[in-house]
């Protein structure tokens, strides 16, 4: 007699309920960041080209816990480039000096400097959380 071999649920699609979709997850984060306001985005481009720089191995954006106070001081030297370029010609220099007007820049700047230093952390698996 035929031994039936019946399979459950979860084990007929393994892959889609252990992990998600890592290549979805980056499409969306990155469709919800084209969705920031124009001055987000102007601010998280220089934000990139910054870290950009750091991006190597043993850089503090790797360490397993950032100190804060370094991150601060990294946000205020990227404030201090994207106010001293603002003297040079730079495209959208109007817009983004509204932006830099508004009181809480620094923390606003600060998040999105955290949110990128995360965003490679994950991108290059030397972080400890994998989608």
């Amino acid at each position: 007699m035929a031994e039936k071999r019946i399979l459950p649920f979860y084990m007929t699609y393994p892959t889609s309920l252990v992990q998600p979709d890592e290549n979805q997850m980056m499409r969306d984060l990155e469709y919800f960041q084209q969705l920031y306001p124009s001055g987000a985005k102007l601010l998280q481009r220089e934000i990139r080209k910054v870290i950009d720089i750091m991006d190597y191995e043993g850089s503090l954006i790797y360490d397993e816990y950032p100190d804060r106070f370094a991150m601060q001081r990294l946000t205020r030297d990227i404030l201090g480039k994207i106010r001293l370029q603002l003297n040079e010609e730079m495209e959208n220099a109007e817009e983004l000096e509204g932006v830099l007007r508004y009181e809480n820049i620094e923390d606003y700047v600060y998040v999105l400097v955290l949110h990128e230093v995360w965003r490679r952390r994950q991108g290059s698996r030397r972080g400890y959380f994998l989608f």
